[in-house]
């Protein structure tokens, strides 16, 4: 899946692309499962080969029920009826033929957290607010694995790289017998599966769970430059959000529009990731149809294209 180095990476969420007052939005409001219908797979995979990118990663869900495609194990835990809380339309699956045309791999992005926000489905799978007054437990992990591995199960071999966020060990109380339940969820379809599981941001890149086959490395800035294609015997790996946020406020770029980088600057990142073979993940802001902010485009093609 790294083989090529440097993959996009999108946050498509009800409080992005389904926000009247985000720009991702195009000021529009829908129902979930009809939201979920106005991206456009086709214009999405276009871009990205325009781009360069050699792999991509969308979120299936963060925090909230709103999943971007459709579950039953969920809705049985939940209490949802179809196209409730799951959309009705398999985005990813779509994703994929559209990504297929330009040998272009799919990575999924997942949570150890859960819909927590929600306060009655939280509650159904056993993690909600506050959450930093719990731990999670084998019988919320259990639950929501189950989740992942129908998913797993169901796009098998297309899907080829599985970032689980929200693993904290510190925060949520995460143990390695309690990341394996996920773990074996996301290889249930697709041994072959490339997986890892996120501890958040820190200093320096490291191997955090104990079968990961790359780091999660997530970063707030292109700043730093691992020396070795491996750490231990993960693949390095960075994920690192392009967009600008809020000033002095480095976590709110993420999904974001503008850039934090200028082209030069993030072409000679890349030529140092690359020169070690390591791998680098860009988020970038996606409006709800699909498409990419023109100056991120722009940029991120100069880094990766030259052009």
């Amino acid at each position: 899946m790294f083989e090529k180095n440097i993959g996009v990476f999108n946050h498509y969420l009800d409080r992005f692309q389904n926000d009247p007052t985000k720009e991702q939005s195009f000021g529009i409001e829908k129902p979930w499962n009809e939201h979920v219908k106005d991206f456009d797979v086709e214009r999405l995979a276009y871009n990205l080969n325009e781009i360069g990118a050699s792999y991509y990663f969308i979120t299936l869900m963060q925090a909230t029920p709103h999943m971007i495609a459709p579950n039953e194990t969920f809705d049985k835990i939940a209490g949802t009826k179809k196209g409730e809380a799951c959309s009705e339309r398999d985005l990813p699956m779509e994703i994929f033929y559209a990504l297929e045309k330009y040998g272009i791999e799919l990575g999924l992005y997942y949570t150890g957290d859960g819909p927590y926000i929600d306060p009655v489905i939280g509650r159904k799978f056993g993690f909600y607010e506050p959450r930093e007054k719990m731990s999670v437990n084998y019988d919320f992990v259990s639950r929501w694995a189950s989740v992942l591995r129908e998913y797993s199960e169901r796009y098998a071999g297309m899907v080829k790289g599985w970032w689980i966020d929200g693993c904290y060990d510190e925060f949520f109380g995460y143990t390695e017998e309690l990341m394996e339940l996920l773990y074996n969820a996301a290889k249930a379809g697709n041994k072959s599966a490339l997986v890892t599981c996120n501890n958040g941001v820190k200093d320096t890149l490291y191997r955090y769970y104990k079968d990961e086959d790359f780091t999660s490395g997530e970063e707030n800035d292109f700043k730093i430059i691992t020396k070795s294609k491996y750490t231990g015997k993960s693949v390095s790996h960075m994920l690192i959000p392009l967009g600008k946020g809020i000033e002095n406020d480095e976590y709110s770029a993420w999904g974001e529009v503008g850039c934090k980088r200028d082209r030069e600057y993030m072409k000679k990142y890349v030529n140092e990731i690359r020169r070690v073979g390591a791998a680098l993940t860009v988020d970038i802001a996606v409006f709800r149809d699909g498409s990419f902010a023109k100056e991120q485009m722009e940029t991120l093609k100069y880094a990766i294209k030259g052009e």
